[in-house]
């Protein structure tokens, strides 16, 4: 007969009428502390997965830069070896000023390799700490999920026992802010030092030097 009544009269004649009787409109739902506490926790290892995605785009951007580093590496060593293989040739051919002038370069080229070398090592391992973090987190994310099932289904016993407060939320939520925390910390710092490796950090002169270098005849 109520939904009758209800559909009859429409919604907000109904619930007038209802009040003009004293019959009270049904209560509207209303999240509890469980809830409110569960959406924010979902929210957040949301956030987290988000990270975590990112960190693997970083990776394969850490494994591009490797791949730079170590070509930028190895062909200035090759462009090392011809010059000096040069000025032995210029030489055995009486040609002293060709010769002095390709040892001159070898001489200032072999002052830069320390440095490619290094931004070659820098890069591997580099690679290898990104790897690492990546593997780390996934482990943590996977437990992060499991933990949030536990929680719905604890919240839904909760529920049914007619408590509106669960400690185990809390401490979840606790967990899972730390670990947002210390996930972004690091992967800015990460972030950071990648720049140091960055090709993009060597001066374009320098690019420019070996190209002429691997130019000469």
């Amino acid at each position: 007969m109520q939904d009758f009544t209800r559909w009859f009269l429409g919604k907000e004649l109904y619930d007038g009428w209802n009040w003009l009787w004293g019959s009270p409109s049904p209560p509207k739902p209303v999240n509890t502390n469980n809830e409110i506490i569960l959406e924010e926790i979902t929210r957040s290892l949301e956030i987290v997965r988000e990270i975590v995605n990112k960190i693997q785009s970083t990776v394969e951007q850490v494994r591009v830069l490797k791949k730079a580093n170590e070509d930028k590496y190895k062909f200035r060593q090759q462009a090392h070896q011809e010059l000096i293989d040069v000025s032995l040739e210029s030489k055995r051919q009486g040609n002293i000023f060709e010769a002095r002038s390709a040892m001159g370069q070898a001489m200032q080229l072999e002052l830069m390799l320390p440095q490619f070398k290094e931004r070659s090592e820098t890069s591997q391992r580099m690679l290898i700490t990104v790897q690492d973090f990546q593997t780390q987190q996934l482990a943590v994310f996977a437990l992060l999920e499991i933990d949030l099932d536990t929680a719905k289904v604890q919240r839904e016993v909760n529920n049914s026992m007619g408590l509106n407060f669960s400690p185990d939320l809390i401490i979840l939520q606790e967990k899972l802010q730390n670990v947002r925390n210390e996930i972004e910390d690091r992967y800015h710092h990460i972030l950071a030092e990648i720049q140091l490796v960055n090709p993009s950090n060597c001066p374009g002169d320098i690019d420019e030097r070996i190209k002429d270098l691997n130019n000469t005849p």
